[in-house]
């Protein structure tokens, strides 16, 4: 990876992310020519750095019935345009959660500017995922990061929940939703020569009301913020537990 000086990440805006699906494209990575069974979900941006992409590649864990089932692998891979050869690859087992509650439904690269240590500059790959919890309609998108050493990509966070909504999916005027809402930054203090990362969290309530013409819309009935701090243990950040349970209320 390149050697920057230290930033501060703000709010990361939609073009960061990208998706691709062009089977010519994706034929040159050998890691994505294993036989499996059920969907695979492709994902790639270009110009992470110079004439550079990344690919994402997430497929079942095996090729047996209940594959479709069981937590998906991912495999990344640095590539380098002018030369066609990988730069860096990884390969992680069970990493995006599939089955047995939340179904994985696309993966996105995120390019945005995770300057986490002296040289080190983190990209992530976003799983949208659904599920039904207590028969609510659930949707949310988890975070993974990952940096470069050597001819490595090394997995340096995961299953971080950046977004997730509950509804009752009711008639409007009697639709109870709850929304939380999550934005990653690079803080400036450190644990273990990794920047601690800070996830603000927004939860808004809503309830479906007539207004003064009579109509039924959804509108806000609470808004709470909150801050998370993930800090780097020498192997990986790791999620705090009130990140990971959120009482949905419209349970």
């Amino acid at each position: 990876m390149r050697l920057a000086v230290f930033v501060v990440s703000g709010v990361l805006s939609m073009s960061a992310w990208g998706n691709c699906s062009s089977d010519d494209q994706r034929r040159h990575l050998k890691f994505a020519d294993s036989p499996g069974s059920g969907q695979e979900h492709v994902a790639c941006k270009r110009d992470f750095e110079l004439n550079k992409d990344i690919w994402a590649v997430a497929s079942p864990r095996d090729a047996s019935e209940d594959a479709s089932e069981d937590s998906y692998d991912l495999d990344v891979s640095l590539e380098d345009l002018v030369s066609g050869k990988s730069i860096a690859v990884g390969h992680f087992k069970g990493l995006l959660k599939n089955g047995g509650g939340p179904e994985l439904g696309e993966i996105k690269v995120d390019t945005g500017r995770y300057f986490i240590a002296p040289g080190v500059r983190a990209f992530g790959v976003r799983a949208l995922n659904s599920m039904t919890l207590f028969g609510v309609p659930t949707d949310g998108e988890e975070l993974a990061l990952f940096v470069v050493r050597g001819k490595d990509i090394v997995n340096v966070l995961s299953n971080a929940d950046m977004r997730i909504s509950y509804s009752n999916r009711a008639e409007v005027c009697e639709e109870q939703r709850r929304e939380i809402a999550r934005v990653l930054v690079v803080d400036k203090a450190l644990s273990h020569g990794f920047r601690d990362l800070l996830v603000k969290e927004t939860i808004t309530d809503s309830a479906g009301k007539k207004d003064a013409s009579g109509r039924c819309r959804l509108a806000p009935t609470s808004v709470k913020t909150n801050e998370h701090r993930l800090q780097y243990d020498g192997s990986k950040y790791t999620v705090p537990r009130d990140m990971q349970e959120v009482d949905c209320r419209v349970c």
